[in-house]
């Protein structure tokens, strides 16, 4: 049985280990989540199987830029060759970390992913003020691109791991299960339909 490896990173705090838990199904309390919180959690490359895909591992990845974990060697320290894709998650624009995380991939003829995490949190308090959500979604994605132009305008998927139905999540799905190995992409593709179902 062929084995998918995603491996989420990105800078400390950014909200990654609620992506690792949203990809597999899991709301942050459940038990077997990844841990959470407003300090760095992840200190150490961590696997989570998912929860009813064996062959499905999200890995946990401890933020650039922390102890011990500087760009220009994490992808060594991370063992690179571990995982078939990577995310990089930011909550706010991505940062020069990020970017030079992205070259390093790209050396190593990996794919990658840009996602701005925490949306619904940026909506809910532009609505505030009232800006439109449409509104408010072409500024991040304005801003995240513009900060990612050098590496030739890679996608950006807008998401909240609380809400896998609404912005770019399903998109992500799609856009992960087309650069996947052919052989690989059936496995993909049976995790986000149980993933979208769970949390409709």
């Amino acid at each position: 049985m062929d084995c998918v490896n995603i491996a989420v990173t990105g800078e400390t705090g950014a909200g990654k280990s609620s992506l690792v838990n949203a990809i597999r199904g899991l709301k942050d309390t459940d038990d077997g989540a990844a841990p959470t919180g407003v300090t760095q959690t992840t200190t150490k490359p961590t696997s989570y199987p998912h929860p009813t895909m064996p062959n499905v591992t999200i890995w946990d990845l401890p933020g650039t830029g922390g102890p011990g974990f500087k760009p220009k060697t994490y992808m060594k320290a991370v063992k690179f060759q571990t995982y078939d894709f990577f995310i990089i998650v930011s909550e706010t624009r991505f940062m020069d970390n990020d970017i030079v995380l992205a070259k390093e991939i790209k050396k190593k003829k990996k794919k990658f992913y840009f996602v701005r995490t925490k949306i619904d949190r940026d909506v809910q308090e532009e609505a505030q003020k009232g800006v439109k959500e449409k509104e408010t979604l072409q500024t991040i994605r304005k801003v995240c691109e513009k900060n990612i132009r050098e590496l030739k305008s890679p996608p950006v998927f807008l998401i909240t791991p609380r809400e896998q139905r609404k912005f770019d999540f399903q998109n992500l799905a799609e856009s992960l299960e087309r650069n996947l190995p052919k052989h690989k992409r059936q496995a993909l593709s049976e995790l986000w339909y149980k993933n979208t179902r769970l949390s409709g």
